[in-house]
């Protein structure tokens, strides 16, 4: 019995619809299944019995997951209890989608470890911009009772993402702070760390003016 020839049909692998170069698979299944460290078992996510990552999940669902379903790489215990609704794939000749690995949290120039780009596209950090931190005053207003407050790193980081417009100065500041460590060996925490200390000494600054103003 000869090598099948590529027909246009059902794939076998990841049930998607098209052109099968290597019936009864496409071509990047067929790749998948010829993997030795993708073993035979049942997928964690659509059940099925067939070719699994190091992950567990088949290789249909990993392309969802990267494309839409980021919820299994962040909590996948608790998508476990959620019915899985799998999309018809078309197969189109020339345009391969890649099943790639999830990769692991990395440490990034802030610190801070931080998962693939592909999981944060999809959920984006909120917009860290706390009103309560700083906010600013009305022309003219008079605080009745002096209030005793102290600045903490965790208050400049709830206001990371404050507009620059909001924040007078911030760009001269900003300015004078690029001169002072461009001849100096700071680190990119550290120069993070101190434009988060330099907007949090600005907005408080304009919180408290108004106030300096009128008395």
């Amino acid at each position: 019995m000869g090598k099948p020839k590529p027909r246009t049909g059902e794939c076998a692998g990841c049930n998607g619809w098209g052109w099968l170069a290597q019936p009864p698979y496409c071509s990047p299944c067929h790749q998948w299944r010829s993997k030795r460290h993708n073993p035979a078992a049942v997928c964690r996510r659509c059940g099925r019995d067939w070719r699994v990552n190091i992950d567990g999940f088949c290789r249909s669902c990993v392309l969802a997951i990267i494309d839409h379903d980021a919820a299994w790489y962040y909590d996948p215990v608790a998508s476990a209890k959620l019915q899985v609704v799998t999309q018809l794939a078309l197969i189109v000749p020339g345009v391969t989608l890649k099943a790639v690995p999830f990769g692991a949290y990395r440490q990034r120039s802030d610190g801070r470890y931080h998962p693939p780009a592909w999981a944060r596209a999809q959920r984006p950090d909120p917009v860290r911009d706390d009103p309560r931190i700083c906010p600013p005053t009305l022309a003219g207003q008079l605080a009745l009772f002096p209030a005793p407050y102290r600045m903490r790193h965790d208050h400049a980081a709830a206001i990371v993402d404050r507009p620059e417009d909001e924040v007078p100065e911030f760009r001269r500041a900003m300015e004078v702070l690029n001169s002072h460590t461009a001849g100096h060996a700071n680190s990119a925490r550290s120069r993070s760390l101190a434009l988060r200390v330099l907007r949090l000494a600005l907005a408080a600054r304009r919180a408290g003016a108004a106030r300096s103003t009128a008395a």
